[in-house]
């Protein structure tokens, strides 16, 4: 998906949501992940959901 992106970055502008830019569009880093266990298990949760999706 970079390497389309990098090469047509129009391409998944029209396909992908909005949210996904700003949720997907830089490296997840420790310091960026949500604080609390209840919190990192949802985001968890929620990417793999977007992925399997």
């Amino acid at each position: 998906m970079n390497a389309l992106a990098a090469a047509a970055p129009q391409w998944p502008a029209g396909r992908v949501p909005a949210d996904w830019f700003d949720r997907y569009g830089r490296r997840i880093e420790d310091y960026r992940l949500p604080r609390g266990e209840q919190a990192r298990t949802e985001y968890a949760e929620q990417t793999g959901d977007h992925g399997c999706g």
